[in-house]
């Protein structure tokens, strides 16, 4: 009987244990995001010339202590992938599909992931946004966020010395003189009078997270820089325009002699992201919750403008920021859940940027019946370490885009509205197919052609009629940024003016 009594009572304990442990408090979910961070810009992301390499011991310290998917996705520019993050949807089911949302807010229907998780998570975003301006129903406190500083609109995000700024409901808030950045010495010199927007971004998030460390309920950051982008952005005031780098302590910690002011500046840029991070997380450790907070990060798109043989910041990949070649959209992730994920762990799962949203509503403990609708996977099995990973069948992209977005390597379809898969094939082929206009697809085999350089389509009728499926099934038809059937017709892919930017996009529709 002693014995029986013993074992009864183990049993007991050991139920209670598990039930404790899924009724714990979920813990705090903070995404870092940063702004046309290349792949090879950071420590983190394999196969890169590091020739050049710019320090990233913060971010190489966030991967180390978790994990990094070495396979992730994000979209091809700045709206987009934001919206893909946010909405937990791929671009054909996306609001916003073309890089401006101020032509085309968030809708009051789209459920973000701040509105998902609001009911049990203090939400918060610093930084960038780009989803919707002041007054629309895309503004981040119309889209779950309980408290906002930052920029609200993509073109106001190119400003990297602002006058104003928004917190919440006000919508001038004024951050620098007009008297300071007119003088570059006020801004970039050793005692500089006006404030670079990243600076405030970073005592925005140390004080978000002090604030709500140990609040009755956890917190979700969203926090969203625009560094490095290209090393330098507008200091504007009225017509007077002038492209600065970082203040003075960023450029000081950047040590390339032989550099051209672009790289170096761009370099600095890479150095202040990096700083944010290790900022965070340092105080994440100094209020003890690090074990009880799960930290993303990632870039939004590929590289944008600049020499990339420097750093090599496109990595292997074709393409850059605005295209749908691996470049423009592949990713290293870092997540660091102390505790949880196994150090050091290198995950060959693919994981997207809609997949964000389904897996932090699994961290947040939340029954999947009450999830909004997404196109994402959760990736908490991955965290947790077990087998039952669900993967995706496919991923897909849309983006309409008339330049050229050739990085190291050009880019090799046309211009107009294109569409991409991704899909790995049962024995483990990893393809990569892409169309223009529903016509002439592309094929390519990255496990033996990572670079996208030859196209195999007339090699494989059966891989492209099953890419065909997936392209057909993944579009929903958008108003506001409609698709097209033959090179003729026109789309549009950033407006950046409330009146659109004519043709097709002129406005929305009513």
């Amino acid at each position: 009987p002693a014995i029986m009594a013993a074992a009864i009572m183990t049993t007991v304990m050991l139920c209670l244990g598990a039930l404790q442990i899924v009724n714990a408090a979920p813990p705090n979910i903070i995404f870092i995001l940063s702004d046309d961070l290349g792949y090879g810009d950071y420590s983190i992301s394999d196969d890169v010339n590091r020739t050049y390499s710019i320090p990233t011991p913060n971010i190489q310290k966030l991967a180390d202590n978790g994990l990094k998917f070495h396979r992730a996705y994000s979209g091809p520019v700045c709206a987009p992938s934001r919206c893909t993050l946010m909405m937990g949807l791929h671009l054909g089911h996306c609001t916003i599909r073309g890089n401006d949302g101020s032509y085309s807010p968030l809708r009051s229907s789209d459920v973000s992931v701040a509105k998902a998780l609001q009911p049990k998570y203090t939400t918060g975003l610093v930084g960038k946004w780009g989803l919707g301006d002041f007054g629309t129903t895309g503004y981040p406190n119309q889209q779950g966020f309980d408290y906002f500083i930052g920029q609200d609109s993509q073109v106001g995000c190119h400003n990297w010395y602002p006058l104003t700024i928004q917190k919440n409901q006000n919508d001038k808030l004024e951050l620098n003189k007009e008297a300071d950045i007119t003088d570059a010495s006020k801004c970039l010199g050793t005692n500089p009078t006006c404030s670079w927007v990243n600076d405030l971004v970073k005592v925005e998030a140390l004080q978000f997270i002090k604030n709500h460390s140990t609040g009755p309920k956890p917190f979700f950051l969203y926090v969203s820089t625009t560094t490095p982008h290209t090393g330098n952005l507008e200091a504007k005031t009225g017509e007077n325009i002038a492209n600065w780098p970082t203040p003075l302590p960023y450029r000081n910690a950047t040590h390339f002699p032989t550099l051209m002011n672009e790289q170096q500046y761009f370099a600095a840029a890479v150095v202040a992201q990096d700083i944010m991070v290790g900022a965070i997380l340092e105080e994440l450790d100094t209020l003890g919750i690090s074990s009880n907070t799960v930290v993303f990060f990632s870039g939004d798109n590929g590289p944008d403008s600049h020499n990339f043989e420097v750093f090599d910041d496109p990595g292997p990949f074709r393409g850059k920021k605005r295209s749908l070649h691996e470049g423009g959209i592949r990713q290293t992730i870092a997540v660091q859940w102390i505790g949880t994920i196994k150090p050091a762990t290198v995950s060959n799962h693919i994981f997207t940027f809609w997949d964000f949203m389904p897996t932090a509503l699994d961290i947040a403990q939340i029954p999947k019946s009450q999830w909004p609708a997404t196109d994402g996977v959760s990736a908490l099995p991955t965290f947790q370490g077990t087998d039952n990973q669900t993967e995706h069948e496919y991923v897909y992209w849309e983006f309409c885009y008339y330049g050229n977005a050739t990085g190291l390597l050009p880019q090799l379809y046309p211009p107009g509205w294109g569409q991409a898969i991704r899909y790995d094939d049962k024995d483990g082929t990893e393809w990569k197919a892409i169309r223009v206009s529903r016509q002439g697809m592309m094929l390519w085999n990255l496990t033996a052609d990572i670079s996208e350089s030859n196209d195999i389509a007339s090699q494989f009728p059966d891989v492209i009629a099953t890419v065909e499926k997936f392209m057909n099934e993944a579009h929903e038809e958008s108003q506001t940024w409609p698709s097209t059937n033959s090179p003729s017709e026109k789309c549009c892919a950033s407006c950046f003016t409330h009146g659109g930017c004519g043709g097709v996009c002129s406005h929305p529709p009513k």
